[in-house]
């Protein structure tokens, strides 16, 4: 039974779009965290990025909840759309200051036609991290 169950679930994790890898699931307050965002789908997919930041958001865990750390860009900050073609992948540095149990989280859409960053459309798709432990 317990086989037949993972055969079936097999194939949702072979149609993941895409996929954020971080090198360790244990890191010091501060310590640079490198963050590879993978298109492994096999079509294009699209995120924004404010200047100066990385598109990833953090999310710390309270018992049975996550909720969001302030480390997204301002409401008036310049956002470009960022475009990954199938197999691209880009890294970007990631630092936090406090500690717990945190995810990184990456909001996308298939596509690049009609996004528009500063009003993004529906249809978005989330990516995460497995949860990193921040001391």
């Amino acid at each position: 039974m317990k086989v037949l169950i993972l055969l079936l679930i097999a194939p949702i994790w072979a149609i993941a779009q895409v996929e954020l890898f971080v090198p360790g699931a244990d890191f010091k307050t501060s310590e640079p965290i490198p963050v590879k965002v993978k298109n492994a789908g096999k079509e294009q997919i699209s995120y924004c990025v404010a200047f100066g930041q990385t598109p990833l958001l953090a999310q710390k865990r309270s018992g049975n909840k996550w909720s969001n750390l302030s480390t997204g860009p301002d409401a008036d900050s310049i956002q470009t759309l960022k475009v990954l073609g199938p197999g691209e992948s880009q890294e970007f540095p990631f630092r936090l200051t406090g500690t717990g149990e945190i995810r990184l989280v990456l909001d996308y859409w298939i596509g690049s036609t009609g996004v528009n960053c500063k009003h993004p459309p529906k249809g978005k798709k989330q990516a995460q991290t497995g949860s990193l432990v921040i001391h």
